[in-house]
Formats: structure tokens, sequence, C-alpha cells
């Protein structure tokens, strides 16, 4: 797939992360319990993914790649993500969309730079040189910028 494909299914993901969680703020505000919100949207999208997966006749990897695959990697991402969303969920009536989004980018994008620079959990190194620090402090400056309040 093309750099430029790729840019753009991740534009139009980050579009729908921003639909979804004020959605969800709303939901979590309503039930005033972001973890009984955070349940409901992962049932849903369990539901989802399964009706789509039992639809289209996905092939699941044979037994033995199942096997193998450390328990962590099941567990730990679900558990990080309900975690994470459901802290959304509570911020984001209070704090707003735009807000809270930018913040939750400046989290992943310092701690995706990190993973990157040491190429952690396999994923492919990518160092952090001068002008990607510049610009992860631009990235910071520009969250607090939309969010400061001028006293009057």
């Amino acid at each position: 797939m093309h750099a430029t494909q790729l840019a753009l299914i991740s534009l139009a993901a980050g579009m729908a992360i921003s639909i979804q969680s004020a959605l969800s703020g709303q939901l979590s505000q309503r039930l005033s319990n972001p973890l009984l919100a955070s349940a409901a949207v992962y049932l849903i999208g369990f539901l989802g993914i399964a009706a789509y997966l039992a639809t289209h006749r996905s092939q699941l990897p044979p037994r033995e790649i199942l096997s193998q695959v450390p328990a962590y990697l099941w567990i730990a991402g679900g558990l990080i993500s309900a975690i994470a969303l459901s802290c959304v969920y509570r911020v984001m009536p209070h704090f707003g969309v735009a807000s809270t989004l930018l913040f939750v980018i400046c989290g992943q994008l310092l701690i995706a730079a990190l993973v990157s620079h040491f190429a952690w959990f396999g994923m492919p190194a990518a160092p952090l040189t001068p002008s990607r620090l510049f610009s992860l402090l631009l990235v910071v400056a520009g969250a607090a910028l939309y969010n400061h309040q001028p006293t009057a």
C-alpha cells in the first residue's frame, strides 16, 4: 500500500476516533459511569467484529500458531485500552473533545517516540533526532496553547 493511502486511512481513523470518543463520553456522562460506558463500547465493538468475521468467513490461524502467542499479548492491549478509554470517557464531558484528544494525542506521540527510538515491542527503530524532538515539542506546545485560557 502506498504511503499516501496509509496516511489517508490513518487520518480517517483519527476522525472516527474523535466522533466515537465524543459519543462514548456522552454515554459515560449519561450513565454516570465511565467503566460501564467502556464495557458497552467494547461489547458492541466485539459483536460487530464477530459478525463481520462470521459473515466474511475469515480464516483463523492454525492452533499451533495461536498457542505460541504469549498470554500478555492477548491480555495487555485490551486492559490498557479499556483503562485509557475509560479515562477519556471520564474526562471528555468536562474537558471537551478537542482538549481531551489533544492531550491524548500528545501522550500517544510521546510514548510512540520512545517506542520507536528504542524499538520496543518489536517495532521498527526510528531514532529521536533533534528535528523529531522539536516536532514533539511543537505538538505539546500546540496542545497547551489551544487550552490556554487568558485571564482577564
